[in-house]
Order: C-alpha cells, then sequence, then structure tokens
C-alpha cells in the first residue's frame, strides 16, 4: 500500500500506514478534548503565556505540536518506548502498548515529580 494523504492544520502531507495511524489518533484527541475549559480555568486564574493571555485557537495549537512533536521524537529515536513533552500546562505523552503508539494529552496546572 502506498503513502497516505494527511491533512493537518490545512496541511496535506503524506504518511506511511503506521504514522497514519498515529495522527489519526492524534487528530482524535484534538477534536475530543475540552478546550474551552482550559481556556475557562486560564482566564479564572489569571494564566498568562509570555505576559499574554492565550486564546482557544492558541491553545489547541500549542496541544497540537506537543502532540505532533512526540510522534518525530520517535523517528529521531525509534527505540525508546514512551517519551512527553509539555509546555504551558500542557503535556503530550507517547507510548507503546501492543506494539502500538497510544498517545495522551493532559492539561495539568499543578504537578511534582521526581525528574
Amino acid at each position: 500500500m502506498g503513502p497516505h494523504k494527511f491533512t493537518t492544520m490545512g496541511n496535506v502531507i503524506e504518511l506511511t500506514e503506521a504514522r497514519a495511524q498515529d495522527y489519526k489518533a492524534v487528530e482524535g484527541i484534538l477534536e475530543r478534548f475540552d478546550f474551552e475549559r482550559v481556556h475557562a480555568y486560564m482566564v479564572l486564574t489569571g494564566w498568562k503565556w509570555l505576559d499574554n493571555a492565550p486564546t482557544i485557537e492558541d491553545i489547541k495549537c500549542s496541544a497540537a505540536s506537543l502532540l505532533y512533536s512526540v510522534i518525530d521524537w520517535q523517528d529521531r529515536n525509534p527505540k525508546n518506548e514512551g517519551v512527553c513533552n509539555g509546555t504551558g500546562g500542557f503535556y503530550a505523552y507517547r507510548f507503546k502498548w501492543d506494539g502500538r503508539n497510544h498517545f495522551k494529552l493532559t492539561f495539568e496546572p499543578f504537578r511534582a515529580s521526581s525528574y
């Protein structure tokens, strides 16, 4: 089977079957995530990015960029079983399970870890 054409954020790109499945999973997350709730929280708390209040579109673009970055990370580090990338309260995760990539997007205004 040849490459898949995929449209994301207005751009048409060609993907392998595996990568097309990853992009489809990410697009599903972006469709289901409650960005309005995150925006309402940010407005309520006076949350700012670089001294500006982010718009819902800013929030969506940042989340999408994080999710696509964890896909790209795998291309550069194929032996890595999982990766996380975050900014502005958002965290995107990619991990392997049952031989497939899985993705998660969270908004975590409070977080502590040992790493």
